[in-house]
């Protein structure tokens, strides 16, 4: 559930809901620089969202476990993840 905080906050809007993950969420990290939201999930996937363009994912990964981090790099166009088992990767977003 992602609420938009610009101007006053999220006080009488309605919050989006995003689903798609098979499993529990258990990181996210929103890009700096962007309005693209990372999640990932103990079913091992990554997902990328646009909250402000809709509520389907608008790209996935999956990883070899669970997803235990997500960092977006300082350029802004790539995104690191890891999971439990201590499998690193790193994606590109155009």
């Amino acid at each position: 559930t992602v609420w938009d905080f610009r101007g006053k906050g999220p006080e009488g809007t309605r919050p989006l809901h995003l689903q798609a993950h098979q499993g529990v969420c258990t990181r996210l990290a929103f890009s700096p620089r962007k309005c693209v939201l990372a999640s990932g999930s103990q079913d091992t996937s990554v997902l990328l969202w646009e909250p402000r363009g809709g509520d389907s994912p608008l790209r996935f990964a999956f990883l070899e476990d669970e997803v235990t981090a997500l960092c977006w790099h300082p350029d802004h166009h790539t995104l690191v993840g890891a999971d439990a088992s201590g499998t690193v990767c790193g994606w590109e977003i155009a």
